[in-house]
């Protein structure tokens, strides 16, 4: 996502005249979908054909709703659906041009489901860039919830992310709502609901602090 451009970096030494060896590559000038490698914990999202219950292995609000993509039916001969996530699981900020999101594959585990107060769950990336900033798809499910975490760097230091409020999946504008009006299913009973508007994702933006962007 955006235009990433690599440079690799070096020093002039005390003595004037030699170098320190190259350092790099780093990034700079967009955005990067960075892969997560391991932590997703839950396939949320149903999708193709057959029962919800079988391309799902949890819910989003301990409810039984599960959110759809359009691809998903029940049965061959259904209608296909007109509203539900991209099948290409594309997804783009309504507020920051070049910044956009790819979510997991449907058929597999989507999404770190964090259920229980104070139990957590830890995302890998695949590759990791300096960055000023992180944005995360989230969504809190029958009501908002509390997020509290970490992000290790690779040099072993860390950084506090403080509490921060994730709204419902229903009617918030709290955080910037990537997508709307994408509906739902009830995984015990196949039936779909799309109410106006609903439900939503949102982005969530973490500031990298300045002393940590070169990391």
């Amino acid at each position: 996502a955006g235009d990433i451009q690599e440079f690799y970096v070096r020093n002039l030494c005390d003595d004037g005249v030699n170098y320190s060896p190259w350092a790099g590559p780093y990034s700079f000038g967009g955005y990067k979908i960075l892969e997560i490698a391991s932590g997703l914990s839950d396939d949320v999202i149903a999708n193709g054909v057959g029962a919800s219950a079988s391309s799902t292995t949890n819910d989003v609000d301990g409810g039984d709703y599960a959110y759809l993509a359009k691809d998903f039916k029940v049965n061959e001969t259904d209608a296909d659906l007109t509203y539900g996530l991209p099948t290409s699981g594309s997804l783009s900020s309504p507020d920051i041009s070049g910044l956009n999101y790819m979510l997991a594959d449907y058929s597999a585990n989507n999404s770190l489901r964090m259920e229980t107060n104070g139990v957590g769950g830890t995302l890998t990336f695949t590759e990791v860039y300096p960055a000023e900033t992180l944005y995360f798809l989230v969504v809190a499910g029958s009501g908002p919830g509390g997020m509290a975490g970490t992000i290790n760097f690779t040099d072993g230091t860390t950084q506090a992310i403080g509490t921060t409020t994730i709204p419902n999946w229903f009617y918030s504008s709290d955080l910037p709502v990537v997508i709307s009006s994408i509906g739902r299913v009830k995984t015990t009973t196949e039936a779909l609901e799309n109410p106006s508007g609903n439900p939503r994702i949102y982005e969530l933006a973490i500031d990298i602090d300045a002393a940590n962007q070169s990391k």
